[in-house]
Formats: C-alpha cells, sequence, structure tokens
C-alpha cells in the first residue's frame, strides 16, 4: 500500500491476523530479523514483513496505531529528501516529517530506513525531492544529524 485511508489499513491488518477461529498465528518481522531470516537456509514459519513505501504521513497517523493496536510491526522506507517538505505531487497526502519519523522508530513498532531516490527524481515531469543521497540518510537523521 503506498496510500492508504484508515479503513483500508484496517481490512489488510486484520486479514493478515484473522479473527475468531480463524485467527492466524503470524508474527511480522523487524528489519533486522529479516536480514537474519534471509540468511537462514529455511525462513521462520508464518512471517511476514511488511513494508510501506516513500514516507506518506499515514504511516504515523493511521498505519502506526493499527499496528499497535495488532501488536504487528512494520517498515516504512522514506524518500529522505522529501521527508518534512510539502507533498507537490498529491497535496492531500504529506509526507512525514523528520520528528514524526524519530517517533515512529523509538516506537518499536515502525523501522524508519532511507528508499532509493533515482526512481522518484521525476514525476509526471514535476521534480519532486530529487537528489540521491542514500538510504543512509534516514539512520543518520534519526539519529539527529545534520545532513545538506
Amino acid at each position: 500500500l503506498f496510500f492508504f485511508n484508515q479503513q483500508t489499513a484496517y481490512e489488510v491488518l486484520r486479514s493478515l491476523v484473522g479473527s475468531g477461529v480463524y485467527k492466524r498465528q503470524v508474527r511480522t518481522l523487524t528489519m533486522a530479523e529479516y536480514i537474519q531470516a534471509i540468511e537462514q537456509p529455511r525462513p521462520p514459519a508464518n512471517t511476514v514483513l511488511l513494508t510501506f513505501d516513500d514516507g506518506y504521513e499515514s504511516v504515523y497517523t493511521i498505519l502506526r496505531p493499527l499496528l499497535q493496536r495488532y501488536g504487528l510491526h512494520a517498515t516504512s522506507f522514506v524518500i529522505t529528501s522529501r521527508v518534512g517538505r510539502q507533498n507537490t505531487i498529491n497535496r492531500n497526502q504529506p509526507w512525514l516529517t523528520w520528528d514524526q519519523c524519530r517517533e515512529l522508530q523509538a516506537s518499536g513498532v515502525v523501522d524508519i530506513e532511507g528508499h532509493g531516490e533515482a526512481s522518484h527524481c521525476t514525476v509526471g515531469g514535476q521534480a519532486n525531492g530529487g537528489g540521491r543521497k542514500g538510504p543512509g540518510v534516514a539512520r543518520r537523521k534519526i539519529a539527529g544529524e545534520e545532513i545538506e
């Protein structure tokens, strides 16, 4: 899901965990757990890695409370040059701020990782972010490092 509303997110997460007689024993992985899992000859059973691209604010406002409700975990890959800026492509869907990214990371519910930016330098002929700072920027910004 790249853009979602509360109902869509609820339905997707609810279907993942199931309910009542159909309750599933699915465990969501952190990014660190995923990296360990793929290095094993056999991945852990009943696990999934939930990822959300680009760094939309709905990860903070909609997704995080639902993940907490269901005891799930996710990773958000943010386009670092867009964090804290106005979304010029879709003004109705703001980007996360660095404070929100830090709060999500500290919550233990959502990992924040960097998204490759080369594929998002222009959309429909509009520059929206640009720059190619790389995935390491997200971790450094969350740690409070000033980056030009």
